[in-house]
C-alpha cells in the first residue's frame, strides 16, 4: 500500500549549520554533520531514507563536455565511501508500471561531469584518470533517488525541465557559472518504498545561484513529486526560507542578508 503526505508537510528542524566555505556550496555548507567530497559535487547522505539529504555543485560551461553514456561511462556504481545506499537490485522491476515507473534520478546530474578539471590537457575520454573519476562518481548509487521517469525525471517533467534550463540557458546560451543545491524532502509519515526500504521522496528542492556583476542571484524551486506532468518550473518558485523550514537546512551562512536575496522571482531573474 502506498502512503503519501498530502497538503502541507509538517516542518522539521534538524540542528543548525555552521558557516563553512566550499567551492561547490555557495555561501557555505547548509547543515552540520559529515559530507563527502567528490570532484564534481559534495553530498550529505540520508541513511534513514537511503537517498541524498542534499548535494551541492559548482559548474562551468566547460564541464558540459561529458563522455557519451556508453557502457564504460553509463554504468551505475557502488559508492565506496557511503554505507546504506540503494543498489541496482532495489530498482529492479520498478520501471514496469505506469504508476511506479521509478528511475534512478541523479541529484548531481550527469551533464556536469565533463571537462578537463585538472587542466592537464587530457579529459576523461582521453584517458585522464582524475577526470574519469569525476564521471564515475556522478554514477554512484548514493547520488540517486527514485524519481517518476515519465512525469518528473523524463522529458517534460519538472526535474527534467529545471535541469534543461540550467544546461541549455544558463550554461550554454548565457555562458554563466552556476551553483546548485539539490535535495530530497520528507516529513513525518510513511512513503512508497522500493527494494530494501529505499523511500521515495514526496518532494524535491533545487536552489540555483548565478552571479551578475559579482552579486548573487537565486532561484529556489520546491517540486512536488507526482505522477502527472503539470505546470512550468517558474510556477514552483519559493523563498529559500520555505525550503529551510521544511528541511532544517540553513543556506548562505557565509553571506549577510544584504549580499543574498532569499526571495526568488522569475521576473527579477529574467
Amino acid at each position: 500500500m502506498r502512503h503519501f503526505i498530502t497538503g502541507a508537510l509538517i516542518f522539521c528542524f534538524i540542528g543548525t549549520a555552521q558557516a563553512t566555505s566550499h567551492p561547490h556550496a555557495y555561501g557555505g555548507i547548509p547543515s552540520d554533520g559529515a559530507f563527502v567530497e567528490r570532484n564534481a559535487y559534495i553530498i550529505q547522505f540520508d541513511p534513514v531514507h537511503k537517498t541524498p539529504r542534499w548535494v551541492a555543485y559548482h559548474v562551468k560551461p566547460s564541464y558540459l563536455d561529458t563522455p557519451s553514456r556508453g557502457e564504460q561511462w553509463g554504468k551505475f556504481r557502488t559508492d565506496p565511501d557511503i554505507i546504506g545506499e540503494a543498489t541496482e537490485q532495489d530498482y529492479k522491476g520498478q520501471f514496469d508500471t505506469w504508476w511506479r515507473n521509478y528511475a534512478k534520478g541523479h541529484l548531481a546530474p550527469y551533464f556536469i561531469s565533463g571537462g578537463d578539471r585538472d587542466n592537464d590537457g587530457i579529459n576523461a575520454e582521453g584517458g585522464d584518470p582524475d577526470d574519469a573519476k569525476t564521471v564515475y562518481e556522478i554514477m554512484y548509487m548514493s547520488n540517486m533517488a527514485p524519481q517518476h521517469h515519465n512525469a518528473f525525471n523524463g522529458s517534460g517533467g519538472l526535474w527534467y525541465e529545471a535541469e534543461t534550463y540550467i544546461r541549455n540557458t544558463l550554461l550554454m546560451a548565457q555562458q554563466k557559472e552556476v551553483w546548485v543545491f539539490d535535495g530530497c524532502i520528507y516529513g513525518p509519515g510513511s512513503y512508497d518504498t522500493i527494494g530494501s526500504g529505499v523511500e521515495v521522496p514526496p518532494m524535491f528542492f533545487k536552489i540555483v545561484i548565478t552571479e551578475t556583476a559579482g552579486k548573487p542571484k537565486v532561484l529556489a524551486f520546491l517540486f512536488p513529486h507526482q505522477i502527472k506532468k503539470h505546470g512550468k518550473i517558474q510556477d514552483f518558485l519559493v523563498s529559500v526560507n520555505i525550503i529551510e523550514a521544511m528541511t532544517g537546512l540553513d543556506f548562505f551562512l557565509d553571506l549577510n542578508d544584504e549580499e543574498m536575496e532569499r526571495k526568488s522571482t522569475w521576473e527579477n531573474w529574467e
